[in-house]
């Protein structure tokens, strides 16, 4: 009998000593690299690796199952060094990726709550991401890469089930941000630039989103030609199932959505060669639905609708021309 009792005691330490083993790898190889790793809870799951000059990775977990990695490697640039990459997770099956192999790049991300995820990508010079995620299910992707340099990229989550995208490509000196607050919303925002139509694009992407299942997608490309610079975007929306979407391929244009309510929609254009065009959407209601393209130079198109079920569509061409549509029920 007391065999027994020493045998199933056994192996209930062995038990909670596994349950408790948290596992760390780091791997250095190169000059003045400096990393850092503290776990605290349970199978949590930490890995490092580091083939660069003067880099820093730091991890800090808190909870149970979560996992991150961080990966700084030798990449296109002349001189890789002096990245900083720095995840901190606090919860259950939080998941965090990092990637740099780029110079002075620097990429956080904090997550807490459960079984959030976050992705991060830098393959070039002076690039700065953030991601910051608080509830559960959430997921951020962010890449800056392909000859992009000093853009900048946030992200904050909070909520349940909320995803947001941000791709900086190829472009200077761009800015995007994403604030979610509520239950499964959608942001996607994708800046291009091309170094030979002009090094500094200095674009500007914003979208706030409060509420459940609203859609919000922004672009800004002059891959395809024109200078495509300071241009600014914005999006907010508070309710449910709102969509949004704005594209922009001109010069110093401006494009803004506001959406209250439930089920509207807006798109705005403002297509390549385009110089200082304004395009503004206020919508509270359901179910209104606008459109606004814009093709010359100095147009001002504004559009206001309140209600149900409005719509509406706006074409502009040539130069310093206003229109104004208000709508109501």
């Amino acid at each position: 009998m007391r065999k027994i009792m020493f045998g199933a005691i056994a192996l209930m330490i062995g038990a909670i000593g596994f349950a408790q083993d948290n596992q760390s790898t780091v791997f250095q190889n190169g000059n003045d690299l400096k990393s850092v790793v503290n776990q605290t809870g349970n199978n949590n799951v930490a890995d490092q690796n580091q083939v660069d000059t003067w880099d820093e990775v730091y991890i800090s977990q808190k909870g149970t199952s979560n996992y991150a990695k961080q990966v700084q490697t030798d990449g296109p640039a002349a001189n890789e060094r002096l990245n900083v990459a720095k995840i901190n997770q606090m919860g259950n099956g939080n998941k965090a990726w990092q990637t740099q192999s780029g110079e002075v790049d620097e990429a956080y991300a904090t997550q807490e709550g459960k079984e959030n995820e976050s992705r991060q990508t830098q393959t070039e010079w002076n690039d700065y991401s953030k991601i910051n995620q608080n509830g559960n299910g959430n997921k951020a992707t962010q890449e800056q890469k392909n000859g992009s340099g000093h853009n900048i990229a946030n992200t904050s989550q909070k909520g349940m089930g909320n995803q947001a995208w941000q791709y900086q490509i190829d472009g200077f000196r761009n800015t995007a941000s994403v604030e979610q607050h509520g239950k499964m919303n959608e942001a996607r925002q994708t800046q291009n630039g091309n170094a030979f139509y002009g090094a500094d694009q200095q674009n500007l992407v914003s979208i706030v989103q409060e509420g459940d299942e609203n859609k919000a997608t922004q672009k800004q490309d002059n891959s395809i030609g024109g200078e495509n610079n300071r241009n600014k975007s914005y999006i907010t929306q508070n309710g449910s199932k709102n969509i949004a979407a704005q594209d922009q391929f001109g010069d110093i244009d401006f494009a803004k959505i506001t959406q209250k309510g439930s089920e509207n929609y807006g798109y705005q254009k403002q297509e390549i060669n385009t110089i200082g065009e304004t395009a503004i959407l206020m919508q509270n209601g359901k179910g209104n639905e606008s459109w606004q393209y814009q093709y010359g130079e100095g147009n001002t198109s504004n559009v206001n609708q309140t209600g149900l079920s409005q719509w509406s569509k706006t074409t502009q061409m040539g130069m310093n021309n206003t229109t104004t549509v208000t709508q109501s029920n």
